[in-house]
This record gives C-alpha cells, structure tokens and sequence, in this order.
C-alpha cells in the first residue's frame, strides 16, 4: 500500500468519523480505519484488534434483570405523605408531644422507644430549625444548657 493509498483511507475515516456525536469520533474513526484496512494482508496492517486501554477496566457485570413491577417501584411519584423526619417531628407536634417544652435529644429518644426509629440529634436539629422559622415551634435557651421547644398555638 502506497502512500497515496493511505491517505485516501484515512480521509474516508475521518468523513465516516464525522457523522458521528463529537464524544464518539475517536472511537468511531478507529472503527472506521480497521473496517477499511480489513482487506489489506495481516502483516501490512498494524492493528487487526481494537486498540488495548490501560487503566481500570470498567465492569462486565450483567446488567440486573428487572421485571416491570420492580422498576415502578423505583420510580413511582412521592405522594406527600412520607415517613421522613420532618413528618415525623411534624406528627409529633399535632399530637400534641410539643404541649411542653422538649429537646431534639428527647425527640430522638422519643422517636427511638416508641416509634423505633433511630436518628442523630444532628440529623433532627435542621429540622427543628426549620419549623421554627415555618412558626410550627417556638424555643428559648433551658438553664442546663440546650433549647428548648415548643409547639405554637
């Protein structure tokens, strides 16, 4: 194969290439050069294989069977009514649990013996803030220390 020759293949490649998404050319002018040098005898052509990567390999792993039923269940639309904290401490506080003045750390425990749901004082304390600036809860500093809160009237 002659120079000429060469180059002709290597702008078919590139017009091939082209045809494709900008993310993909690479790959697709590879693709497009081993197809065209296909016929040319093996010990001319310096590549009959894809081209080897180094690096992580990226997972083989078959993609999981889902039936129909289970990718509902994945996607299906939130109806508003949630078990999250927030809802939680929001039930708390139309049941009437806030009538006196709590801690986040009595509503976790709380939370935890009756309900058996298990929060971090932290992961509950955003949320006491936020109803607070809602005007769900109102608070003042206890004389051990935390605040306090109560529910608003």
């Amino acid at each position: 194969m002659n120079d000429d020759e060469l180059a002709e293949m290597y702008k078919r490649a590139a017009s091939i290439a082209a045809s494709v998404p900008q993310s993909m050319q690479s790959a697709a002018f590879l693709h497009a050069l081993d197809a065209l040098s296909e016929g040319m005898d093996a010990s001319l052509s310096k590549r009959t294989s894809p081209p080897k990567v180094r690096g992580r390999k990226a997972s083989r792993r078959p993609a999981k069977a889902q039936t129909l039923a289970e990718t509902k269940k994945r996607t299906r639309a939130r109806t508003g009514s949630s078990s999250g904290p927030r809802s939680l401490v929001e039930s708390l506080i139309d049941s009437g649990w806030f009538s006196s003045p709590r801690t986040v750390a009595d509503t976790c425990t709380h939370l935890n013996h009756k309900q058996g749901i298990r929060y971090a004082t932290s992961g509950l304390s955003p949320i006491f803030t936020r109803l607070l600036r809602d005007g769900r809860l109102d608070r003042h500093k206890d004389e051990s220390g935390p605040y306090v809160y109560i529910a608003v009237d």
